[in-house]
């Protein structure tokens, strides 16, 4: 694979690869990077494994939110991302996205809190 989806102009196997493969991001930022990467790569799995349990956006029932985070995955298409900035748990960034043709681009400033001595995505609030 050539650059990494997530935009950091590193190549995959020198970026993300490495988080999706088991370790662990190290600061909120590689985590953000990392989970957008995973959106862009259909990598449900690792979306779901690095959400915080207490998650607004948490489903119960693991199949239908592994499905839905999918067909999110399939109908989009990750144009970008740009980080704004960042503190030591909060990412503010910009998205480049588009479905259809048309631009869904938003800002969010995401939330991460720490479980099991992993950094985890709690949530986000649109900007």
């Amino acid at each position: 694979m050539s650059l990494c989806p997530c935009y950091s102009q590193k190549k995959y196997a020198n970026c993300c690869k490495k988080f999706h493969e088991g370790q662990k991001p190290l600061s909120v930022v590689e985590l953000m990077r990392s989970r957008f990467c995973a959106y862009a790569m259909h990598n449900a799995a690792y979306i779901i494994q690095t959400t915080h349990s207490q998650s607004p956006h948490r489903e119960s029932d693991i199949f239908k939110w592994r499905e839905s985070i999918l067909d999110f995955c399939k109908h989009t298409h990750f144009q970008g991302l740009t980080i704004l900035e960042y503190t030591s748990d909060t990412v503010t960034f910009t998205a480049h996205l588009s479905r259809e043709g048309k631009d869904i681009s938003f800002t969010e400033k995401s939330l991460f809190k720490k479980e099991n001595g992993a950094i985890r995505y709690l949530q986000g609030i649109h900007i």
